[in-house]
């Protein structure tokens, strides 16, 4: 169910979540990072950390919620434009979503997944930057966070 106000990002993808989908068990703590203004409209950053510091970010999340009616392509295809391609598209999750590997130097995360849907009087899109896995994951992360914008 859509969210009435996005005031997190760490409400829209929880890292127990996450965990679940793509097939972990790990320690993980959600940590929000400062909004910030985007135009007219807030992001919000939740970072997926071990709480115990052994390893690196596990994931990332990002989430803009700009008030109006203006379709999340714009902001997605700006998004777009840090992948290698292929770009995957995921027809039927929110109004737009895809997925696509970044470049990266060394460990960083190397993958990108980004669902848009207008939503509550604004236009929402939800940004998570992962370590590869299996592609079935990617889909089912984009609908779940497709839900709550």
């Amino acid at each position: 169910m859509p969210l009435a106000k996005i005031t997190a990002a760490c409400s829209v993808l929880s890292p127990i979540e996450f965990l679940q989908v793509i097939g972990k068990s790990d320690d993980l703590v959600g940590n929000e990072g400062e909004a910030e203004r985007i135009g007219a409209g807030k992001a919000y950053r939740c970072s997926f950390d071990d709480p115990k510091g052994k390893y690196g970010r596990s994931a990332e999340l990002f989430v803009a919620a700009i008030p109006g009616n203006q379709p999340p392509r714009t902001t997605i295809d700006k998004l777009a434009k840090e992948c290698k391609q292929p770009v995957t598209q995921l027809p039927g999750i929110g109004e737009q979503a895809l997925w696509c590997g970044i470049p990266t130097d060394g460990p960083d995360l190397n993958i990108l997944v980004t669902v848009g849907k207008r939503s509550h009087g604004e236009t929402r899109v939800a940004t998570l930057y992962m370590n590869e896995t299996r592609t079935d994951v990617y889909a089912s992360l984009a609908k779940l966070m497709a839900d709550r914008l």
